[in-house]
């Protein structure tokens, strides 16, 4: 079927800094709205996609249906809100990212989108399977698992598991070997290839680097825990450091520039390994993805955020779907809802608690002979209703 490019929007769950987003945009997919939590990750949304998107910062515990710009969307994307990974996860220490996407589910029930893209960390099939059983055997859905690794499309490590969920039958193709026979439009991304250099990666003298004198004593042993280290000539993937939005120096390049011979990756270095868009201004300036918010926040971001060229394929499948397919499936009727009245004319003044305030002297009492036909007579009303 065709969608109309003003009809390509989806709904954002746990956006985050929208990575996803940023590789769904040149796949021809916008977010109509985005609930999130992070403060600062709404100023990155804001920062990248201006007034395009709806932003609920909120919790989403107290989002509701209603609260959205639109009451469908073809496309919804849930990213997971782990309690090790997101503020969201771990409201006053009792929540945890289970107890949260259920509410996820709950918008998902309300809304039956045509697809949804749900993104986890790879032991999500393990770690969540409460959600995991809802999601799977979820009715009126068709759903489609798939491991991805992230350097099949850049040099940097995170395995991730994504599902679809589609309303119609679909085969879709799998999608390691993409980056290898097919162009990624995204501005600025490096693509996984046979010989690519962590340098290719690093930003140029001018870069925002961090130099610490610490950082030589960790290399030798001072601290209880040895770093590792990175080379610009080095082919081999980063392995994804999820502890670089607390300390840095848990894992650092050797650079020579640097009065302690090492340093940590900048945030636009991770943001050029994760594959976010960078442009090139006429100056030949580079002008990376906007992350907002204090050092440790916006590592965090990048850190815990969907590779953007990820995203990307997965919208290409997205829309092989969507032209498979010849119109949208139709959600199920909403049913009536009747509340039934009280017959006591005292309740049905709206005032409850007034009704149940009946001083005891008032209070019928009901007789033996009517407590032993009570049963009897409650069965014999049943029959005539």
């Amino acid at each position: 079927m065709y969608l109309a490019p003003k009809d390509r929007v989806y709904l954002s769950l746990f956006t985050g800094p929208n990575g996803t987003g940023a590789g769904l945009q040149y796949a021809g997919w916008h977010a109509a709205d985005c609930v999130e939590f992070d403060d600062a990750a709404c100023d990155t949304i804001r920062a990248n996609f201006g007034n395009d998107v709806n932003i609920l910062n909120m919790d989403i515990r107290k989002q509701m249906v209603e609260h959205l710009s639109r009451q469908y969307y073809p496309l919804a994307v849930y990213t997971w809100p782990c309690v090790h990974y997101s503020n969201i996860g771990a409201i006053h220490g009792v929540q945890t990212g289970e107890d949260l996407y259920l509410h996820a589910v709950r918008n998902h029930a309300l809304l039956w989108p045509e697809m949804a893209l749900v993104e986890n960390v790879l032991g999500m099939r393990e770690k969540f399977p409460v959600v995991m059983e809802i999601l799977k055997k979820y009715k009126g859905y068709y759903k489609t698992g798939f491991i991805v690794y992230g350097h099949d499309f850049t040099l940097q490590q995170k395995a991730r598991f994504f599902m679809l969920m589609h309303r119609q039958p679909f085969r879709f193709p799998p999608i390691e070997y993409f980056p290898l026979h097919y162009d990624i439009p995204i501005p600025g991304y490096i693509p996984a290839r046979p010989g690519r250099m962590l340098r290719d990666y690093l930003d140029g003298p001018n870069g925002d680097f961090d130099d610490q004198p610490y950082f030589e004593k960790r290399v030798n042993g001072e601290y209880q825990r040895l770093p590792v280290i990175y080379y610009a000539d080095q082919t081999t993937p980063l392995p994804l450091q999820t502890n670089y939005k607390r300390d840095r120096s848990v894992a650092l390049l050797y650079d020579e520039r640097m009065k302690s011979k090492y340093r940590p990756l900048t945030v636009e270095e991770l943001l050029r390994l994760h594959g976010f868009p960078e442009h090139i201004d006429e100056q030949g300036n580079r002008r990376p993805y906007t992350i907002c918010g204090n050092k440790n926040a916006r590592y965090k971001q990048v850190v815990d955020s969907v590779f953007p060229p990820v995203a990307y394929v997965l919208g290409v499948l997205i829309n092989m779907y969507f032209d498979h397919i010849q119109d949208l499936a139709p959600p199920p009727e909403e049913g009536e809802y009747v509340e039934i009245q009280s017959v006591d004319p005292r309740r049905r003044k709206g005032n409850v608690p007034e009704a149940f305030s009946i001083p005891p002297a008032c209070m019928p009492v009901a007789s033996p002979e009517f407590a032993s036909h009570k049963s009897k007579d409650a069965h014999d009303l049943a029959i005539r209703a």
